[in-house]
């Protein structure tokens, strides 16, 4: 049984108060809540570095004359995932993808975002089993495609998924060597082979009947390759097979 941990991030920028010798202790949160039978706890939520860190390393900083970092913060994110100790998290606010690095607390941005690989308007991202890195980008109307060193590999645009060259990508998933891309313009779930970059077939349609989709926007396969699809407009979530 997987065993799985829930980060909360703060939307807001963090206040960050003076220095104090103890700690104000923070209620242990389930959800549900009581009377309801527990199945999460919230374990941290968090907003800049300083909310991982913690503010003693600047105070130490200033106390040995060193010069204080300017503390970096997320402003509006959106999409989240994991590779090992690391989070990657797209922020519409900040126009790009922060690497969150949970052991040490260090904020980063994805050495791949410029050029080629700059991003507009990040919204959800996957990785694949070699750690290849999938962005959707609903500025750019792109899926942005980066290396397990964070350096940009390729792009995925309307012209090669659409022929009359319309495509919004939004929710973005891989299972094996298939890809999935949640299409906010034909509102489809496009389904391609990932290294090919060649469609293999589409899930849905304009609709909002069972098995049409309309906006969706995140999607998600668990281990059976079941795809689950997300939708903003008709507030469900659709369940499909494999074999749809």
């Amino acid at each position: 049984m997987r065993r799985h941990i829930v980060i909360t991030l703060a939307l807001g920028a963090a206040l960050v108060g003076g220095c104090t010798t103890a700690k104000k202790r923070r209620p242990t949160i389930f959800i549900p809540p009581a009377p309801l039978t527990p199945r999460l706890q919230l374990l941290h939520t968090f907003t800049t570095e300083a909310d991982l860190v913690g503010s003693s390393q600047s105070v130490s900083k200033a106390l040995l004359g060193k010069k204080e970092e300017a503390t970096r913060s997320l402003k509006k994110p959106y999409g989240v995932t994991s590779r090992g100790a690391k989070l990657y998290i797209a922020d519409v606010g900040l126009g790009g993808v922060v690497t969150v690095d949970m052991a040490s607390g260090k904020f980063d941005r994805l050495s791949g975002d410029e050029g080629k690989g700059k991003l507009k308007v990040p919204i959800n991202l996957a990785f694949d089993t070699e750690g290849n890195l999938y962005v959707t980008d609903t500025g750019h109307r792109e899926v942005r495609i980066y290396a397990p060193d964070g350096s940009h590999k390729e792009n995925i645009g309307a012209e090669q998924v659409s022929k009359d060259k319309k495509f919004k990508p939004s929710g973005v998933a891989v299972y094996g060597d298939e890809l999935y891309v949640s299409d906010l313009q034909s509102h489809q779930i496009l389904v391609l082979n990932r290294r090919t970059k060649n469609e293999l077939r589409r899930i849905g349609g304009p609709g909002k009947e069972k098995g049409e989709t309309s906006f969706p926007t995140n999607i998600a396969v668990d281990d059976d390759a079941n795809i689950y699809v997300a939708e903003s407009l008709t507030g469900r979530v659709q369940k499909f097979s494999p074999e749809v």
